[in-house]
């Protein structure tokens, strides 16, 4: 049996491959994902409950502690900021939306004035945000 180092290294050094396989995957799953992953939300909510209700979501917050969460969130840095250089594409398509929005209805909010006009422009604009839910989408 190989060291369990040179189980790591291996490990590593599958990347490449690795990476390929991952496309080759989603090109040609073999199963289409969205249906079957929609089946199975109502498991996913119960063992969620179960394990909130049992504490062994608890158990393995209180195991990894806030060291070994910040330690592993921060070796995930290259992962969140090449999701953004993915995403911004789309990131820019949801601002042009919304800035169209923002400028549309901005204009013909109530004035501001004492705290109930306030209040008045921001439940104006917090309505009118929540009837374009949706419609903001990259």
């Amino acid at each position: 049996m190989k060291p369990a180092a040179t189980w790591q290294t291996d490990y590593a050094g599958s990347v490449g491959k690795a990476g390929t396989n991952w496309v080759a995957g989603i090109q040609a799953p073999g199963v289409q994902w969205a249906a079957p992953t929609i089946a199975s939300v109502p498991r996913m909510v119960q063992g969620f409950n179960t394990a909130a209700a049992n504490g062994t979501i608890s158990a393995g917050i209180t195991n990894a502690g806030d060291a070994k969460w910040r330690t592993r969130s921060e070796q995930k840095v290259t992962s969140y900021t090449a999701g953004i250089t993915a995403g911004a594409s789309n990131y820019g398509i949801s601002a042009q939306k919304l800035y169209q929005f923002y400028t549309g209805a901005i204009p013909s909010l109530p004035s501001r004035g004492d705290i109930n006009q306030n209040l008045l422009r921001a439940n104006t604009l917090a309505i009118a945000l929540h009837n374009a839910k949706g419609q903001f989408k990259g």
